[in-house]
């Protein structure tokens, strides 16, 4: 019983360590500045380790010849790819702090919420589940063509209306 109330103790001191190191972390995330960036680089996103964006560029071109339909797409997948390799930086230095720590569970429960080693997948990852990736000029392009597909398709009367 004894025993058990003095492994109770130390894990409350590790907590407690951990409360401080976790303070410190946000603020090292924090200054962290990480980039993300879609349609060959004609729109870039800078957020911080925390996921906070901080910085939206858009090239010029897109602007003056008034994609906005082009820029409403890049956008997204500019601020998705920075705040995904965001979660990996976060994921990354979590692990690291808890490293030392020797809380029974604490690696599992960290997995759960996707701050750990996650259990290797046994299928291969959609394209939907993929790692975001700069979208090239080609993809855009085809998504613009596949868009247009789906408004003409909306006009024919057999198509479900927009929500």
């Amino acid at each position: 019983m004894f025993k058990a109330l003095g492994n109770l103790k130390s894990m409350f001191e590790q907590a407690q360590q951990m409360g401080g190191k976790v303070e410190e972390l946000k603020a090292q995330l924090r200054q962290q500045k990480i980039e993300g960036s879609s349609g060959g680089g004609m729109v870039t996103v800078v957020v911080n380790g925390l996921g906070e964006m901080l910085q939206l560029k858009i090239d010029p071109l897109l602007i003056d010849n008034g994609e906005r339909e082009m820029i409403e797409d890049l956008v997204p997948a500019a601020v998705n790819q920075a705040r995904e390799k965001a979660m990996q930086a976060h994921s990354e230095a979590m692990q690291s702090m808890a490293g030392g720590l020797n809380i029974p569970g604490l690696e599992k429960a960290m997995a759960g919420f996707g701050l750990g080693p996650a259990e290797p997948s046994t299928s291969e990852p959609s394209e939907s589940s993929a790692a975001p990736s700069e979208t090239s000029d080609s993809a855009v392009t085809d998504l613009n063509e596949s868009q247009s597909e789906n408004e003409d398709s909306e006009n024919d009367g057999n198509a479900l209306p927009p929500r």
